[in-house]
């Protein structure tokens, strides 16, 4: 985590402000460290240069966090069954399905083989999306780098529920600073060694945190954005709060990739049950709220198929969605902060 990104964050629980005891630092970077809250007295700890500021509140648990449990059952099991891990880590790749090659590619990044791993994935992904998906979903993100870069200023970009760093990689690749989150630490650790095999770990901080509780000052964040974040939110009800949270904390613009299904009686959107519109939901929710004044500044449509399922790990797939071939708008919403 960069230091300067410091005066930034503030306790996830009570917003009050952190003291800072930093015990090992690298440059710019802070690698181990203690924040405690000087309102609520709550400890939160940097550790190996990832922050965790995850809130800590009665009744309530950080948010679930679906990457861990796919990586770390995947690892477990290789570990407990040889044969399996035999037939997936020493098949040559190419006698092995695009979901398989997958697979392949996260347990050499659990390694930290990333050089392998990219190999893998970019055999894998031919064979998990259409040309079409993989070049509208590239389009999408070059489209934010390049407001992001616009935008930005001297600040950071702050990306939500930033995954595997897609969204991370293509903001840092165009000289911009950014601020990973995801309620994973797993997964930063991956991402934040996945950056300095890329030469990229100056410009990129990793911060664990609930999209719900996001630790950053009110009206700090000059351009917030996620890359289908909003789409995997769990529990679905928890949007209304997340898009408060995201109101709270932007003093300029927040950037947001979703997709939709298309139906005969509208645009449905995974995150929100039942709910279908004629213009893109996340337009239509932003705007609802009373919190934000949002257009779609990119859009297009694809004929999606569901993912293949792996060979070796019979039933595993890489994405739920969409579970049928199906018709996706995806949309890049940009939103402003409505003073009214």
């Amino acid at each position: 985590m960069r230091s300067d990104l410091v005066p930034w964050l503030v306790c996830p629980g009570c917003r009050g402000d952190l003291r800072w005891d930093v015990q090992r630092g690298a440059g710019a970077h802070i690698i181990d460290a203690e924040a405690r809250c000087r309102q609520c007295d709550t400890t939160y700890q940097v550790r190996d240069g990832v922050a965790a500021l995850l809130p800590i509140l009665a009744g309530e648990m950080p948010a679930s966090d679906l990457w861990e449990q796919t990586e770390g059952q995947l690892s477990a099991y290789l570990r407990s069954d040889p044969d399996v891990r035999a037939r997936l880590m020493d098949t040559p790749i190419d006698l092995l399905g695009p979901a398989d090659r997958f697979l392949r590619a996260m347990a050499l990044e659990e390694q930290g083989r990333f050089d392998e791993a990219a190999a893998a994935i970019e055999l894998a992904e031919p064979g998990l999306y259409t040309a079409p998906v993989r070049n509208l979903s590239k389009r999408m993100l070059d489209e934010v780098a390049a407001r992001t870069r616009d935008l930005a200023g001297n600040g950071p970009v702050v990306d939500l529920a930033s995954g595997r760093g897609a969204l991370l990689t293509r903001i840092a690749e165009t000289g911009g600073m950014v601020v990973g989150t995801d309620a994973s630490i797993r997964v930063l650790r991956r991402d934040q060694r996945w950056f300095e095999c890329r030469g990229l770990a100056e410009r990129v901080s990793m911060v664990a945190a609930d999209m719900r509780h996001i630790p950053f000052r009110d009206a700090s964040i000059g351009v917030l954005t996620t890359n289908l974040g909003l789409d995997n939110l769990s529990p679905p009800e928890a949007l209304d709060d997340v898009l408060s949270e995201c109101r709270r904390v932007t003093s300029g613009t927040f950037l947001a990739i979703c997709q939709a299904e298309v139906t005969d009686d509208g645009l449905r959107w995974p995150t929100v049950a039942g709910e279908a519109s004629e213009q893109h939901p996340i337009l239509a929710r932003l705007n609802r709220s009373g919190w934000w004044r949002a257009q779609i500044v990119a859009s297009g449509r694809v004929v999606a198929e569901p993912t293949p399922s792996s060979t070796i790990l019979e039933g595993v797939r890489i994405d739920a969605f969409p579970a049928a071939p199906a018709t996706v708008e995806w949309a890049l919403a940009a939103a402003t902060r409505d003073e009214r």
